[in-house]
């Protein structure tokens, strides 16, 4: 994605503007930031890429949502 000064520029409004933007971006999970890298769009609404990585293989290899909430709620010994 394109820098907050650089869309600024590009669509006409104050950098601030765009800051608070890509801000509300960040806190929703669309979008993350990389320090001195970027802003990229997320693979998913998780916060955690890692999370949705590990869960997409659970899934790849057969694992129902059932069998991963039943793990969860042994590992934290708490009803989901």
């Amino acid at each position: 994605m394109p820098s907050c000064r650089e869309l600024a520029v590009e669509i006409g409004v104050n950098h601030k503007t765009v800051e608070r933007a890509y801000g509300e971006l960040m806190k929703e999970g669309f979008i993350e930031s990389i320090p001195k890298k970027g802003y990229f769009v997320s693979g998913s609404k998780s916060k955690n890429p890692m999370i949705r990585e590990i869960l997409s293989n659970l899934k790849a290899q057969g694992i129902s949502k059932e069998e991963i909430e039943d793990a969860l709620a042994e590992l934290y010994g708490e009803e989901l």
